[in-house]
């Protein structure tokens, strides 16, 4: 936020920015957009929290007001993990594990799990830098393009436009990623 704060100080734009939690939006018909980037869903462990997302968009969106959403796609997430990797030795998940090799010649050792009955996955990075080594770790569930329609559906939003990426190409199952434009209804 201090970043986009200089930012739109520079370029002469008002704007406020707070932070909160999504599950608890203190807003009601008080925008004309909401946008959620970089598979920013599906965080929560309980599904009823990722649902209260939904919810809340509704509410906070004006009459005729847009969803975009950018979530990584489920289905195309699970067959590259399958594909480079295996399944696991109790049958429930499916996991791959490579190193990349970065543009700055940093060599990333990446750990992909891929639960089809959950829908999570999870993923680790380990390398390192400076000497020292460094990790990450994170898990989201994944919804597949007619589980969010449902989901949308039953919170008054209308899919108007789907996508496999940002360059508009078409949505299809072998697509990194899932963008929907949906409308208050």
């Amino acid at each position: 936020i201090k970043i986009a704060k200089t930012e739109a100080k520079r370029q002469g734009v008002k704007v406020e920015f707070r932070q909160g939690d999504m599950r608890n939006l203190p807003f009601s018909r008080e925008f004309d957009a909401v946008i959620n980037l970089f598979s920013s869903f599906g965080y929560f462990e309980n599904e009823r929290d990722n649902i209260l997302v939904l919810k809340n968009i509704f509410q906070v969106l004006k009459q005729k007001g847009v969803f975009l959403i950018d979530t990584s796609n489920a289905l195309g997430t699970f067959l590259r993990i399958a594909k480079e990797g295996e399944i696991s030795k109790n049958r429930r998940s499916w996991i791959s594990i490579r190193e990349d090799k970065l543009s700055n010649d940093l060599v990333v050792k990446v750990k992909n799990e891929f639960n089809p009955f959950t829908m999570r996955w999870s993923i680790s990075r380990e390398w390192n830098e400076l000497n020292k080594t460094r990790s990450y770790k994170g898990t989201i569930r994944l919804f597949t393009f007619p589980e969010l329609k449902h989901l949308m559906e039953e919170n008054s939003l209308k899919v108007e436009s789907i996508w496999g990426d940002f360059k508009s190409n078409p949505f299809d199952v072998n697509s990194k990623r899932l963008i929907i434009l949906a409308r208050k209804t």
